[in-house]
């Protein structure tokens, strides 16, 4: 929802076609497929997570929402734990990793490259395939996933500026206004449009209309971190090349292990995934 093409890429759609009995048989689901970027190389990222977990993290979440008042997502906003960088009391299942491991990444990513390799058609050209764990700074994709992980910090970006000015916003999560939660049950995404979304920013309560909504992902922080009410820049070396955001912790292989809890992932250039690289190419 929160990113949708005009025009739905259709290597996109036919990948998507052959993973999903695939994630069926290896117990995940599919979280996201897209492209993307890795100097100069097309990137196409499988993003997968423990099947099953979303659906009770967002029921562990609409529990807590309507016990806190007949489905009132207004007043289930303000005792979200503003502020905190943690799941809310109420939210025990907001854990945002995914629950996928690097083997299951790599296992997964071996049938999808035999699947692929099959059906020369469905990607033409060049592309290093990337199987991963959506991470602790996974992405936002929909409105089940800003209540998923209500309470914790997120970073948003806005096409029209907040009230507070700014298009950038950095906070935590206090659900929507006026949420319809049968809708949200019901997996009804177009009836959520007109949701509102509640954020408090440095200590400021802010209201956003989803549709201002660009792109959104939760912002890991660290323990000692927790009270500040805006976190650190990252350091210059933690920032990708050229960009002013900092790059996501990655296990590139079976090596590369950083303090910063990691995102599993499996890259694959053909059928094997031996954590080397090799060159896809389809003409």
């Amino acid at each position: 929802m929160l990113r949708s093409p005009k025009t739905p890429d259709p290597a996109i759609l036919r990948v998507r076609e052959l993973a999903r009995p695939i994630a069926d048989s290896h117990g995940v689901e599919l979280v996201d497929v897209a492209w993307s970027s890795d100097r100069g190389t097309r990137v196409l990222r499988v993003v997968l997570e423990l099947a099953g977990l979303a659906e009770r993290q967002l029921e562990a979440q609409l529990e807590a929402l309507e016990s806190l008042g007949a489905g009132s997502a207004a007043r289930a906003g303000s005792a979200a734990g503003a502020g905190s960088a943690v799941a809310s009391a109420d939210a025990p299942l907001s854990d945002p990793a995914g629950g996928v491991s690097l083997e299951d990444c790599a296992r997964f990513s071996r049938k999808l490259s035999e699947a692929l390799d099959a059906d020369e058609s469905a990607v033409p050209g060049a592309y290093l395939l990337e199987v991963s764990s959506p991470g602790l700074e996974r992405a936002l994709l929909s409105v089940a996933d800003f209540v998923r992980f209500r309470g914790l910090v997120a970073r948003v970006k806005l096409a029209q500026p907040a009230a507070d000015g700014q298009k950038l916003l950095r906070g935590t999560l206090e659900g929507f206004d006026a949420l319809d939660l049968a809708a949200l049950r019901a997996g009804d995404e177009r009836a959520l449009e007109g949701a509102v979304l509640r954020m408090r920013v440095d200590g400021k309560l802010l209201r956003v209309a989803l549709g201002d909504v660009v792109e959104a992902s939760l912002v890991y922080v660290f323990a000692d971190e927790a009270e500040k009410p805006r976190a650190k820049r990252a350091p210059a070396r933690a920032r990708a090349a050229g960009s002013d955001e900092p790059r996501r912790p990655v296990i590139q292989g079976e090596a590369n292990t950083k303090k910063r809890p990691e995102r599993a992932k499996a890259q694959s250039e053909g059928a094997r995934t031996s954590g080397t690289s090799r060159t896809r190419s389809r003409t």
